[in-house]
């Protein structure tokens, strides 16, 4: 009984998912045209030494984040839109769309937030002399326009540039995973471009349809977009993906010679299709009769494909492999050990680059965080210091040894 039922539940499952809509929404999409907010945007300081972003939201009005998370234990979530109440107040609204906090900007310099109930009203002035800035810009991918945040440091002078690559599903500039990420990297002086995935935010097109070459060249035109931007000043451009974005990170630098360094946060070297069969096999692993998890595995991989069929049609049997072997610029690979037990393959995706880096003269660089997952968050439930540390060390790195290679080559050319 306790098999049927198992079969039973697994069943009715994949037929909800299988036949749940799968065609992204294809209405006119805000753009940043629409927004009134932006003299509002920035960061700003409570007196306790507390700092909060206010920033673009990817649908509309203003957002707030916890960059930081130092508010996170008082009833506040680490994002949270602003919803606009007249004038300059705003409220701000939990997932069931009960208000938990009234924020008010008596001028542009200044944020109160009064929390309904638990925490007292925190006030918050602009942070002039902050860290960074943000300069919000849309640019074009072969007709499909799309939008993005960049955040620029108020140092003087040129910086390496980052493009972030979004991961799988819709994803745009409200997840906090990827701003508390470029919010980190601005302040270690690089400047980031954060986009709104195609199909995603105030990005247009389809991510739905769309293959690991349309998504490469999202991303390139994200670097073209960074470099002729006037506002800043990058010597160097590289790509940063996170996830599905480590997929299409090298094969961005493979049609663009301007980028100059790629890393692969989180990405398998697995095709989509092992990736999925690994990911079907943690769900029931140990949790299952073991004559049932083969069918099992077969029946959860099939829902997945079933909700989003023409991406899996177009992309899972893609190979990221050869991309890496023949990547011509320096690299670098991170995983959580944990994973292993998630999202990524880990054990068999090191074997995958071990045989990769056979075949390169620079190897890629790889890093593997013991006890940490997907997220890479530590024991504290936050993207973990060590490993935000060692990728803005490893890029400044990186940018130090393409100066140092260009200084010798001028010199011998003189």
């Amino acid at each position: 009984m306790s098999s049927f039922r198992t079969l039973a539940i697994a069943a009715l499952i994949a037929l909800s998912w299988a036949f749940s809509p799968y065609l992204e929404y294809l209405g006119d999409r805000p753009t940043q045209d629409d927004f009134d907010g932006l003299a509002r945007m920035g960061l700003f300081k409570s007196s306790d030494a507390i700092e909060v972003l206010v920033t673009i939201d990817a649908e509309k009005d203003l957002r707030t984040f916890d960059v930081q998370a130092n508010i996170k234990d008082k009833i506040l979530p680490l994002s949270w839109r602003l919803s606009p109440t007249g004038g300059n107040h705003f409220d701000i609204k939990n997932r069931e769309g009960t208000v938990v906090a009234a924020v008010e900007f008596p001028n542009n310099d200044t944020m109160t937030i009064s929390p309904i109930a638990g925490a007292s009203e925190m006030t918050f002035q602009r942070f002039e002399n902050g860290p960074y800035r943000q300069y919000l810009i849309e640019y074009e991918s072969n007709g499909v326009g799309l939008a993005a945040t960049v955040f620029a440091p108020n140092a003087t002078g040129t910086t390496i540039g980052i493009v972030m690559i979004h991961g799988s599903g819709r994803s745009d500039r409200n997840n906090l995973w990827y701003v508390a990420q470029a919010d980190y990297l601005a302040r270690r002086g690089f400047t980031v471009l954060l986009p709104d995935k195609r199909g995603s935010g105030r990005s247009g097109g389809l991510w739905k349809t769309a293959t690991m070459k349309d998504l490469a060249d999202d991303a390139n035109a994200a670097v073209q977009a960074l470099s002729e931007m006037d506002e800043v000043s990058v010597k160097h451009i590289g790509l940063v993906g996170l996830s599905q974005g480590g997929h299409i990170a090298p094969v961005a630098a493979s049609e663009n010679e301007t980028i100059e360094f790629v890393v692969n946060v989180v990405g398998s070297l697995l095709s989509f299709n092992e990736g999925l069969d690994h990911e079907s096999r943690n769900l029931f692993l140990g949790h299952t009769p073991e004559m049932l998890t083969p069918p099992l595995i077969f029946i959860a991989s099939q829902v997945a494909r079933a909700r989003i069929p023409i991406w899996w049609f177009k992309n899972g049997a893609f190979d990221s492999k050869p991309y890496w072997t023949n990547l011509a610029v320096p690299a670098l690979i991170i995983w959580g050990e944990e994973d292993e037990y998630d999202n990524v393959a880990v054990k068999q995706s090191t074997s995958l680059l071990e045989e990769i880096n056979r075949h390169r003269q620079q190897p890629i660089d790889l890093k593997i965080y013991p006890g940490m997952g997907h997220g890479l968050f530590d024991d504290d439930g936050w993207i973990s210091e060590d490993y935000l540390s060692f990728l803005a060390d490893w890029i400044e790195m990186v940018g130090a040894d393409i100066d140092m290679s260009r200084d010798e080559a001028g010199k011998h050319s003189q």
